[in-house]
């Protein structure tokens, strides 16, 4: 059946006439690009604001206790802050998971004096093509507490004296 000639069949479909304008597919594509720019512009900035707003850890140079725990803390919340670079994130660019290496190869980065000696084992584990800490941050912030964080403080506070 001809859908012209049977009214209830559906929409008519449309007939280009030469009244119509014809297609500008440069008109198209500069829109295109524009919008494409101004979604670029918005992302960056938003990912700089959000990496400035968040100071960069101090490097940590081995001390026991407090300076320990403050440096995780510190990396943590600044690792949070580097988007697609240390994090997965969402379509609204908000961080919903870690990417794990990425994070132990900045943290690592940032052990300086004593603290650098113990990361080199991992730093030549990288090196050699290996994966320490088995690939999991988890792993990494236990062995890097047992190695740095204070078990009793009152003793750490005698050996300073």
């Amino acid at each position: 059946m001809d859908p012209l000639n049977n009214p209830g069949s559906g929409p008519i479909p449309h007939v280009p006439s030469q009244l119509d304008p014809a297609p500008d597919p440069m008109a198209d594509l500069t829109t295109a690009m524009a919008t494409l720019v101004n979604v670029s512009t918005m992302h960056l900035a938003n990912n700089l604001s959000k990496a400035k707003s968040v100071q960069k850890p101090s490097a940590f140079k081995g001390e026991h206790g407090s300076d320990a725990c403050h440096f995780l803390a510190a990396f943590t919340m600044w690792a949070m802050a580097q988007g697609t670079a240390l994090n997965i994130v969402d379509q609204q660019r908000s961080a919903v998971d870690r990417r794990d290496m990425e994070r132990i190869c900045a943290a690592l980065s940032y052990l300086q004096d004593d603290a650098s000696i113990w990361a080199s084992l991992a730093m030549e584990e990288f090196a050699d093509g290996n994966i320490p800490f088995n690939g999991s941050w988890q792993t990494f912030r236990e062995h890097f507490k047992a190695r740095f964080e204070t078990v009793d403080e009152a003793v750490d506070a005698k050996e300073k004296l």
